[in-house]
């Protein structure tokens, strides 16, 4: 058999170590030495062994995940909307690195830095006949009377701008959306991200993480739809499991009841299946529920954080605050989860931007968690800012395009946001 060929050897080796011993600085002093001699080949070795050592593992660097919005769906849209990001994201990129509390808890201590390189997802050409429906109705002539035409100019902007954040609501729009944002993301393979979501975006945005984030704990999930007690007690023997909401559906766990509830798959017609049936597809369901969420959710770690810009997200989901609805144990699930591991919402509006609307604050988030869900707040990190920019460069009527019409003061404006809400939630890093 023959032997292992030795590298030190062999063609490579004997050059190697020529080159080194020849340009070595101690053949200067003493050539005959046998110590120097064996420290040259030492230091060879070391040298030579080093060509073959892979460089030690580095943080990946944070995606950012930049969302389209609202009245941009024609053709030339999705050009205009990487153009928008493509000078954007560089002043995002240097003002979030050099803040000092974004770069120890969003960068993991300046170990990770934000990809120069963004994904930009743009769903505008799905909303474009339904847009143009709309734009053939508001052009009447009997609609834009008068001089001035205020009122027709004011009814084309709200149009405009609201349009595709009412169309994006609608389920069966919002679950294709969703879909095609996840396939995009899921690309990224374990690269963190932080997704920007602007007007409409940021419905998408939010319907995103409420759909494929898992933080939902199946057995305090079961408890809150008054499961039937099997499943309760099934589900309790396996501890907590943590799945997001496109998993259950998906798996058939729960389903939409015609009123538009949350209930589990069998609720109405569970006293007409054969119990052996139903204790079949429990257990298979239970024995499958990991499967499915590797399938429909993200990693946990996944997202590291998400600014809503422009947004009229508190007016779509104000149902939040009835703890009737399962919106509001969605809602208060997702942000005790978010708070739990270090992930940072940043909601920035401009002052004069008409379709903008803040969230709650600190105080009111605590409350509704501690309320609906039975429990306090985890507070390790994550935390939730609404942030109003008051300055000037803008008007009632271009202020829902300022962020990407002042894009460096918009980029300190997130900064400042996320500097704000992380001392507000944990003093003492003041």
């Amino acid at each position: 058999m023959n032997s292992k060929p030795n590298l030190l050897s062999g063609p490579l080796g004997k050059v190697t170590f020529s080159f080194l011993w020849k340009n070595h600085p101690a053949k200067r002093f003493s050539q005959s030495s046998l110590w120097h001699r064996g420290k040259t080949g030492i230091c060879g070795l070391i040298c030579l062994f080093g060509l073959f050592i892979p460089p030690l593992a580095q943080s990946e660097a944070l995606k950012f995940v930049y969302i389209h919005g609202t009245n941009q769906n024609a053709k030339t849209s999705k050009q205009l909307f990487n153009d928008d990001i493509a000078k954007l994201h560089p002043h995002i990129k240097s003002a979030l690195e050099n803040e000092p509390l974004a770069r120890e808890h969003l960068l993991d201590q300046g170990k990770m830095t934000i990809d120069p390189e963004s994904l930009n997802f743009f769903w505008g050409d799905k909303s474009h006949l339904a847009i143009e429906s709309v734009r053939h109705n508001i052009s009447l002539p009997q609609l834009s009377k008068g001089v001035l035409k205020l009122g027709d100019r004011g009814r084309r902007k709200m149009s405009f701008m609201l349009h595709d954040a009412v169309w994006v609501e609608q389920q069966t729009n919002k679950k294709e959306i969703i879909s095609a944002l996840y396939d995009e993301v899921s690309k990224t393979g374990t690269q963190p991200i932080m997704l920007m979501g602007h007007s409409a975006g940021s419905l998408v945005t939010f319907d995103f993480l409420m759909y494929r984030m898992p933080y939902l704990d199946i057995q305090d999930f079961a408890q809150d739809l008054h499961a039937n007690p099997d499943v309760i007690a099934k589900v309790k023997a396996n501890g907590s499991q943590y799945t997001c909401l496109e998993a259950l559906l998906a798996s058939s766990g729960i389903k939409y009841d015609m009123n538009g509830k949350l209930v589990p798959f069998f609720t109405g017609i569970e006293s007409q299946m054969p119990p052996d049936l139903l204790n079949t597809f429990r257990n298979r369901w239970l024995a499958t529920i990991s499967d499915y969420t590797s399938q429909y959710c993200l990693p946990q770690n996944k997202v590291r954080g998400l600014v809503t810009f422009g947004s009229p997200l508190a007016l779509f989901y104000s149902l939040a605050a009835n703890p009737q609805k399962d919106e509001s144990y969605l809602v208060a699930s997702m942000i005790h989860y978010m708070l739990a591991n270090n992930i940072a919402w940043l909601h920035v509006n401009h002052w004069d931007d008409i379709i903008a609307l803040p969230l709650p604050g600190k105080a009111r988030i605590l409350e509704v968690i501690n309320k609906r869900l039975k429990k306090p707040a985890e507070l390790n990190g994550g935390f939730v800012e609404s942030y109003i920019y008051t300055g000037s460069g803008a008007t009632f009527m271009s202020a829902h395009s300022w962020y990407w019409r002042r894009p460096q003061s918009f980029s300190k404006t997130v900064a400042k946001a996320y500097k704000i809400g992380y001392q507000d939630w944990y003093p003492a890093s003041k």
